[in-house]
């Protein structure tokens, strides 16, 4: 890894640590949610755009299928997230959650795959 690769890699922590960090001290609820989620949705439009237009992924009705899927489970998630976080230690709560999404996917992959 170059140093200005493990320099990004420790600034991208740093920024994730202390979104965690003030996203416990908000407690903010659902409003709070809907704001960062608003705000990423901004964010990342363009991003999206510009992958579709010069990438041109292939979408069919089982990709649409599996991204309204996940919009879903990060609907569910991030309320969850922020309950347990404002209930609890954020040292405990934040590896539980997320290594819950890696195991299900895990899971899942185990039980689609399994009948192919």
């Amino acid at each position: 890894m170059t140093a200005a690769g493990f320099c990004v890699l420790l600034l991208f922590a740093f920024i994730h640590a202390s979104w965690n960090y003030l996203s416990k001290k908000a407690d903010g609820g659902v409003p709070f949610i809907w704001l960062f989620t608003a705000i990423a949705a901004v964010v990342y439009t363009p991003l999206a755009i510009g992958v579709v237009i010069y990438e041109k992924p292939e979408i069919g009705i089982w990709q649409l299928v599996i991204i309204m899927a996940s919009i879903l489970a990060h609907l569910g998630f991030f309320p969850v997230l922020q309950k347990g976080s404002n209930k609890g230690d954020l040292s405990l709560v934040y590896p539980i959650a997320r290594g819950t999404g890696p195991l299900l996917t895990c899971v899942l992959a185990v039980i689609v795959l399994a009948r192919h």
